[in-house]
Order: C-alpha cells, then sequence, then structure tokens
C-alpha cells in the first residue's frame, strides 16, 4: 500500500470523484451505482467533514 501511495503522489494521481451527497441523502447515492451510471467515484460526505 505505501509503495500505491508512493506512486500516486510521484505520478500526481488522483481518484475520479463522480457525484457528491450528503448523508442524509445516502438513498439517492446509490441510485447511480445501482443503475451503473457513474464514472469515478460517489462520495458520501459525513458531518464536518470538508469536500477536498
Amino acid at each position: 500500500m505505501v509503495r500505491v501511495a508512493k506512486f500516486q503522489a510521484q505520478h500526481g494521481l488522483h481518484p475520479v470523484v463522480d457525484r457528491e451527497f450528503d448523508f442524509g441523502d445516502v438513498p439517492q447515492a446509490y441510485a447511480p451505482l445501482r443503475d451503473r451510471a457513474h464514472v469515478g467515484k460517489v462520495v458520501v460526505r459525513v458531518a464536518g467533514q470538508e469536500a477536498r
């Protein structure tokens, strides 16, 4: 895992975020996953967490 993190840092790789949802919208967050309509990560924000 350390090697992967090092590789990502060296090459400027980062995850692709398709959509972001608030924690209260978790049921809606599953829709793109269920429908396979996402390209990248579907993020659920937890209270007190800032978007990156």
